[in-house]
C-alpha cells in the first residue's frame, strides 16, 4: 500500500529554527551508567529585540536536536498537549497547565502568556536574541556517600532571519552580521576604525573600545581608547604604541535590556608588520638633522653682527 501525501503552502513563508548541542541519547546512556540520578534541562528563551515578549521553551536534555519554530517545533507525540495548552492560552487561564501525556514528548514547558507563544514565530528581517541554558544535575555514590552535582552552560547567539535557504554560525559569526568593525592602520603610525550596525536593528547600542598589544596568551599593553553610542556608525582614531607583537583593537556591546556584553576583535598588526626599529632611526636622523640646522642658522645670525 502506497500513501501519498499533498503539501500546501501558506501565502506567508514561516522560518525554521533549530538548534543542535552535542548531547545525544547515546551520551545519556552512557552518562546514566555512572550516575544514580540524572536530571538535564535545557532551555531556550527567544527574545525579538526591542520587544517585551520572551518565547521561553523547556526540554528535557541529551536531544542532540531541538525544533523551536514554527509551531513550537511541530513535535509529533506533543501535539494532543500542545492543543490543549494553546487552548488554555487562548482563554486566559492563569497559569496555564503543560499536560504531558506522551512520555515520547521532549518539551518540558512552555510560555506562559499568549503574548510570549505568539513571539515564538519567527519575523523577516528583525533581530532576534536567542538565550540557550543547559543545567544538569545528577547524583553519583562514592565511599558510602551520595553526592549531587550540577553542570551548567550557556551562551547567546544573535540573528537576523532573511530568505535563505540556510543560515548558521557561531555566536561570533552571528556577532559580525550584526555590527561591522573595519580597522586600518596608516604608515605603522595611526589607527583609524569605523563601526556601523545593521539597518534593522532597532535599538542604540553603547560601546566600549579598547586596544591592546598581546604576545602569546599574555597582554603586555591595553588602553581604553573611549565609549559612546553605535546609532548606525561610530568611529575614531589613535596612534599605535611602538611594539612589535600583535595589536588588537576590541570593542565590547550592549544595549537596553541585554543581559550579556558582546565582543567584537580585529587584529590590525601582526609581529613583523612594522619595522620600528628603522622609523626610530629615521626619526633620530631627522631630530638629528633639524638641531645641525638651528646651530648653522645660529651660527650665520652671529657672524652678521660682526
Amino acid at each position: 500500500m502506497q500513501v501519498e501525501t499533498m503539501l500546501f503552502f501558506p501565502n506567508t513563508v514561516k522560518f525554521c529554527a533549530a538548534v543542535h548541542t552535542n548531547k545525544n541519547v547515546l551520551h545519556l546512556a552512557k552518562d546514566k551508567q555512572r550516575t544514580t540520578y540524572l536530571s538535564p534541562i535545557i532551555s531556550f528563551t527567544l527574545h525579538e529585540i526591542g520587544s517585551p515578549a520572551r518565547c521561553r521553551m523547556d526540554f528535557m536534555g541529551y536531544g542532540g536536536d531541538y525544533r523551536l519554530t514554527p509551531d513550537l517545533g511541530y513535535y509529533p507525540h506533543c501535539l494532543r498537549s500542545l492543543s490543549q495548552y494553546i487552548n488554555q492560552l487562548v482563554v486566559g487561564t492563569a497559569p496555564p497547565l503543560w499536560n504531558i501525556t506522551n512520555t515520547q514528548c521532549p518539551i518540558h514547558d512552555l510560555p506562559k502568556t499568549y503574548l510570549d507563544y505568539i513571539s515564538c514565530d519567527l519575523v523577516a528581517n528583525k533581530w532576534y536574541e536567542l538565550n540557550y541554558d543547559s543545567s544538569i544535575r545528577y547524583e553519583t555514590y562514592h565511599n558510602n556517600n551520595y553526592r549531587q552535582f550540577w553542570a551548567n552552560h550557556s551562551t547567546v547567539f544573535l540573528f537576523k532571519p532573511e530568505y535563505y535557504m540556510e543560515r548558521n554560525g557561531t555566536e561570533v559569526d552571528w556577532l559580525e552580521k550584526l555590527v561591522h568593525l573595519d580597522v586600518r592602520l596608516k604608515n605603522c603610525e595611526r589607527v583609524r576604525y569605523l563601526l556601523t550596525v545593521d539597518s534593522d536593528w532597532p535599538l542604540p547600542v553603547t560601546v566600549y573600545v579598547d586596544y591592546q598589544v598581546s604576545e602569546g596568551q599574555y597582554i603586555k599593553y591595553k588602553k581604553h581608547m573611549g565609549n559612546g553610542t553605535l546609532d548606525r556608525w561610530f568611529s575614531g582614531s589613535f596612534s599605535i604604541n611602538r611594539s612589535d607583537r600583535t595589536h588588537e583593537l576590541c570593542v565590547q556591546l550592549y544595549w537596553r535590556g541585554s543581559k550579556n556584553r558582546f565582543q567584537l576583535c580585529r587584529t590590525f598588526l601582526h609581529p613583523g608588520g612594522c619595522d620600528f626599529s628603522a622609523a626610530s632611526n629615521h626619526r633620530a636622523s631627522f631630530l638629528l638633522t633639524l638641531i645641525l640646522m638651528l646651530i648653522w642658522m645660529k651660527q650665520i645670525g652671529l657672524d652678521s653682527e660682526k
